[in-house]
């Protein structure tokens, strides 16, 4: 059933009142699959979670990007409303912990993302400059990265956290610390084997490609 919509970027503003038990019954009444419910409860919910998600998760670039979160854990919860229990939390409690849990998750990997987008650039940039090697040996082109991850990417990626590590090695990283920084793994012992012998397969992945391209 398509849902009415607030507009696109219609945040409510700080100290927003939210009549809890007008929210509590249309959760009945979606329950009951009453077919207004829905939309009616997305028109409750929507605004106060997105201010809600601003104050918690501060420093998108993109307002959007919290809407979607919030839609998303609201969308979440009307294709199985059985899974909202009112003797854990109100309703907006628990939409308000899943959409800030979507929106941190986002956050970090848009961090990420961009992180590595300028380690590449970066290096590349620094390799060019020098002149004194071949660039291919240190740095995969920007260019090729994007071949291979659009291309045959399901042949260097078997695993979370691989693709972080292939591009890590395109960017030429080759401080331990910065796959364990990737990978979310603290710095000991054990975690550097692992992702020194993660970083090795991956290497053998990408070079049986290339021997292969």
């Amino acid at each position: 059933m398509l849902l009415a919509l607030p507009k696109p970027g219609c945040a409510s503003p700080k100290g927003v009142q939210l009549d809890h038990a007008s929210v509590e019954a249309a959760h009945q009444r979606v329950v009951t699959g009453d077919p207004l419910a829905r939309s009616q409860l997305v028109e409750l919910v929507l605004p106060p979670l997105i201010a809600f998600v601003h104050r918690a998760v501060p420093g998108f670039a993109d307002p959007q990007d919290v809407e979607e979160c919030c839609l998303d854990a609201l969308f979440e919860y009307l294709q199985n409303p059985a899974s909202y229990d009112p003797t854990r939390a109100r309703l907006f409690t628990w939409l308000a912990g899943k959409a800030r849990f979507g929106a941190l998750t986002r956050k970090r990997n848009l961090r990420r993302q961009q992180a590595f987008e300028k380690i590449v650039t970066a290096r590349i940039q620094d390799e060019r400059l020098a002149n004194d090697k071949e660039v291919e040996g240190e740095v995969i082109d920007v260019i090729a990265v994007g071949e291979i991850v659009e291309k045959h990417l399901k042949e260097i990626v078997k695993e979370d956290g691989d693709l972080d590590i292939f591009l890590l090695i395109a960017a030429g990283a080759r401080d331990t610390c910065d796959y364990l920084d990737a990978l979310s793994m603290s710095d000991t012992p054990i975690h550097r084997r692992t992702v020194i012998a993660r970083r090795e397969r991956v290497r053998g992945r990408l070079r049986r490609l290339r021997e292969r391209l």
